[in-house]
């Protein structure tokens, strides 16, 4: 795991340093320490990308949430975590759909359990999900799956470029996929909290624009699941 940590206070890049170094012999963990946007955009376009970045939000010349556009830009599935010293800035970094935010000075609880997150995040977007037909295997990754449809023991998985069938149980999808995001919002559907943009009545709406069907019956679960995916655990 590829970790960049930009903040132009060096106690701040240092006190990150110290609490990820907990991580370091159970996870491959390599970290590049910035104090300044650009020079972590210039290292991005010379180098390798990163897949998690804590970022100070107020930097002198570029600030964190534009660092963080660029990012983006460069790797859509690098988590970004916002420091900041004031809360006012919170609504912009989870208008860019930042995974965290910490407050500072940085509480080591808060700390853990924020990373503990983020790892899970970061294995849920690469682990793979091998789909078996006939004689034919395909390996996605989960991240690329929108939803799961059953019908008649058939599972139809819809990515944005396919659909690929297998035979199985949605009761079985739902044990393995929960812990990689995955949420049943009917009978006959599993879907993925990354992708849901609204929550109606009836349906989910998804970024793509895809509507998927949503019981009465499992409105609240998917909501709460929802909430818990793009907020985080309540404290």
């Amino acid at each position: 795991m590829r970790i960049a940590i930009c903040d132009d206070e060096q106690y701040i890049c240092n006190t990150i340093e110290k609490f990820l170094s907990t991580y370091t012999p159970a996870y491959d963990i390599t970290s590049n320490v910035f104090y300044d946007g650009e020079d972590l955009l210039c290292y991005c376009i010379e180098h390798n990308v990163f897949d998690v970045a804590f970022l100070d939000i107020e930097m002198p010349t570029l600030n964190g949430i534009e660092v963080a556009k660029r990012l983006l830009q460069i790797n859509e599935k690098c988590i970004i975590i916002f420091i900041t010293s004031h809360a006012t800035y919170i609504s912009d970094a989870f208008r860019l759909a930042a995974f965290q935010f910490l407050l500072k000075p940085i509480n080591p609880d808060d700390f853990h359990q924020d990373f503990k997150r983020a790892i899970q995040r970061y294995n849920n977007l690469h682990a793979k999900y091998v789909v078996k037909w006939r004689d034919k295997i395909t390996c996605l990754v989960h991240k690329d799956i929108l939803f799961i449809e059953v019908n008649r023991k058939h599972l139809f998985i819809y990515t944005k470029t396919q659909i690929y069938e297998c035979t199985g149980k949605i009761t079985d999808e739902e044990a393995r996929l929960y812990n990689f995001g995955f949420v049943r919002c009917h009978q006959s559907y599993l879907v993925n909290l990354l992708h849901i943009k609204t929550i109606e009545k009836d349906f989910v709406v998804l970024a793509d624009g895809s509507e998927v069907r949503m019981s009465r019956q499992m409105r609240n679960k998917v909501f709460d699941a929802f909430l818990r995916q793009n907020t985080g655990p309540s404290t």
